[in-house]
């Protein structure tokens, strides 16, 4: 079965950093109810059999208030990753998570990040004029630690996540997947010790972003992401425009 809620992860970071991407391999109709938002918020979303592509080159709006359920509704795993691209939207927004309490623990991350979001109940509000700028945040648990990589992808400055192992608990291939969207990115070792242990609170992804226009374009930023005690991400844009297997392509803007 394909992963709808990685492919969600995917659409919904194109939306919040902007650019064009192609993803193949998980039909739309999947993860039909997040696509159908992010067209209501902008973006172009043009799917053809069990490949959808999805640009946002302009600004993106608001999508009133939208609610999660059980399939084919919209996935309460794809709340937050839905919530980060939101954070960029010129209106308000709103998401009712009916399946879990705490669906929204990456709220206290938005915020820090410059977000005017706020939680009541079930409920994560989200209005505009916040500007996203890089700080310290933790992940929460997988979909909420996930989000604010989103998050951080759309940020001004260097944005720190401590906690990654909830994120690379349900992402295989993160990196991967990020590098074929047009990053340069790696994973190393941390310097003193040459064993890898298991993910600490110690570690921590660091995203680095650079100043932005008006029209926001993925392929235009520098990122880093680091796993600090013993093992690290880097990413930073621009790369060559290339093509990377049949998961996820950066396509020419």
């Amino acid at each position: 079965m394909p992963d709808r809620i990685f492919a969600s992860t995917l659409a919904c970071g194109c939306a919040a950093a902007g650019g064009r991407v192609e993803l193949t391999g998980c039909a739309p109709a999947l993860y039909a109810p997040v696509l159908e938002i992010l067209g209501q918020m902008g973006c172009r979303v043009e799917p053809a059999g069990d490949t959808v592509r999805i640009s946002r080159f302009g600004r993106l709006h608001g999508a009133g208030r939208v609610f999660t359920g059980a399939y084919p509704a919209l996935a309460t795993d794809a709340a937050p990753l839905l919530a980060a691209a939101m954070l960029c939207a010129d209106s308000e927004s709103s998401i009712e998570d009916v399946i879990f309490e705490r669906r929204f623990g990456c709220a206290e991350g938005f915020c820090r990040l410059g977000a005017q979001a706020e939680t009541a109940g079930r409920v994560l509000t989200i209005a505009p004029g916040g500007h996203l700028c890089g700080t310290v945040v933790e992940a929460p648990d997988l979909r909420g630690g996930a989000a604010l990589v989103l998050a951080g992808l759309a940020a001004r400055g260097t944005t720190v996540i401590t906690h990654p192992a909830h994120i690379d608990r349900g992402y295989a291939g993160f990196t991967e997947i990020l590098a074929g969207l047009g990053a340069q990115i790696r994973r190393e070792s941390a310097p003193g010790n040459g064993s890898v242990k298991k993910t600490s609170a110690k570690n921590k992804f660091v995203l680095q972003s650079g100043q932005k226009d008006d029209t926001i374009q993925l392929y235009k930023y520098s990122i880093e992401l680091f796993l600090c005690e013993k093992r690290r991400f880097t990413i930073t844009y621009p790369m060559e425009d290339k093509s990377y297997g049949t998961h996820a392509r950066r396509r020419n803007g």
